[in-house]
């Protein structure tokens, strides 16, 4: 993560990439490249939405 006070080196090479075929075509992200001499990525964690949970869901109503 970021801090104010201590400069990071934060280069990255991003890709884009378009189909020749379709002259009308969008450019999308393809990847990113670094650089072997930058220290190795912090890996983020998988977020995810939690289901709800509806305790009387099992119950018939009569």
């Amino acid at each position: 993560m970021g801090n104010e006070t201590v400069p990071r080196d934060v280069l990255e090479y991003i890709v884009y990439e378009k189909h020749l075929s379709n002259l009308y075509g969008k450019w999308r992200l393809h990847g990113k490249i670094r650089p072997s001499w930058l220290s190795a990525k912090d890996n983020v964690l998988p977020t995810f939405v939690k289901p709800s949970v509806c305790p009387n869901a099992t119950q018939e109503i009569d």
